[in-house]
This record gives C-alpha cells, structure tokens and sequence, in this order.
C-alpha cells in the first residue's frame, strides 16, 4: 500500500508485515525456486484427478492489490496511469478495471490485500469496480504469510486466488484441498496479465486444463 502521508506511512510501517523477498522482484534462493512452483506452470486438479462437478455457487477469486493490480518498482509501465489521493497513491491499470468485471460474472471477488478495507476506498473507484468484500488478515508465520485467513475464510467453497507472494506452503495447501483450487501468482514488477484472466476464465467455467500460473 502506498500513502502520502509520512506520519501515516510511519505508523502503517511499525504495524505492516516485514518484507519478504518475494516482494523484491523475487531474487529468491533455491528454496523458493522449486520447479513445480516457480516461473513454471503447475497443473491443479480436483482431487484423484478427476474432474469436479458444477459448484452451486460462484467460485471465490481473492484479489492481492501490490504486485498484482499496482507492479512495483520505479517507473510507470506502459498502460499505467499514476493516480494521487488525501493520503494514498497508486499506479494502476484502466485495463485491469475491464478484466475484473469481466471477472466479476464468474467469481465471488474478494480483497485478500493488505490494504484491506483502503481496498474499496481508493482501488475499486480507480479501477470502475464494485465495492468488494474485505479479508482481514491475521499474518501467520510461514512462508505465505497470509495463508491461514485464507484458508478460514474460504472454508470448502471452490476458490482462485491472485497474488504475487505464494510460496510453497501455499501451494501445498491447494493441492491437497477437496475443493477446486488454483493459485495465479504473477511477477509483481508486471502484475496481472491477459494470460492469468484467461487461466482463471477457465477455472470458473469448470475447465480442468486450467493451470496455476507463476512468476510470468
């Protein structure tokens, strides 16, 4: 999250997560180089393999806002536009706006962002989208530091989740779920692409060739 105000970066600073080294462009070790994990494709399937019926609700897409939506790094790529607030400023894509409501007709869109509820305020006006329900994130201790709200507030719904800092345990997590799971995690100095919308495109409509998408 990006605020203009020192003191409010000062207090958001003392309270936010330490940074993780995914989130420097991912200059990771070999750890985190695993090659089912990381700038590869790894297939997700339905548990055996089989392919999963038609879920009686929407699937759940949870939205990550840095690296995902907002690149980092130091300049404005091509089709970004920079945008200030009071106390926020962004570098967002008006084209991204379009792929999530295009999203929106086949997923339950959540934030799982720690911008958390700034999210609605300043993301989704920018971008045209709806308000969007919020997770509110107790960081745990592992590798995704964000995975134990996830997977509380998931609970056995079928779920996509977009965001550029997955790791292992993530991974490991969606592989062995009963509920249909896929993990999109692009490279945070580009951020979402045309590629991830179609991989999630075909998640929702029950297209089991969808694939989990890093580091691209």
């Amino acid at each position: 999250m990006r605020s203009n105000s020192s003191a409010d970066q000062t207090t958001r600073t003392a309270n936010r997560p330490p940074i993780t080294l995914s989130s420097l462009n991912h200059p990771t070790p070999e750890l985190y180089r695993h090659d089912e994990y990381y700038g590869k494709s790894a297939r997700l399937v339905s548990p055996s393999g089989t392919k999963y019926g038609v879920p009686a609700v929407k699937p759940l897409l949870l939205i990550d806002v840095d690296g995902v939506l907002f690149p980092t790094g130091g300049t404005i790529p091509p089709g970004f536009e920079y945008h200030e607030t009071d106390h926020y400023y962004a570098v967002l894509n008006p084209t991204h706006g379009e792929w999530l409501s295009e999203l929106a007709d086949h997923f339950e869109m959540v934030w799982a962002t720690t911008w958390e509820h700034q999210a609605n305020q300043v993301i989704a006006p920018l971008l045209g989208i709806k308000p969007l329900p919020v997770i509110e994130f107790s960081m745990g201790k592992g590798e995704t530091r964000k995975l134990p709200s996830v997977i509380e507030f998931v609970e056995r719904r079928p779920a996509a989740w977009l965001d550029d800092e997955l790791f292992l345990d993530a991974f490991s997590w969606a592989e062995t779920r009963p509920e249909p799971t896929l993990l999109v995690s692009p490279k945070p100095s580009v951020g979402v692409t045309r590629t991830h919308v179609d991989q999630l495109l075909k998640f929702a409509n029950h297209d089991d060739t969808a694939e989990a998408l890093t580091g691209l």
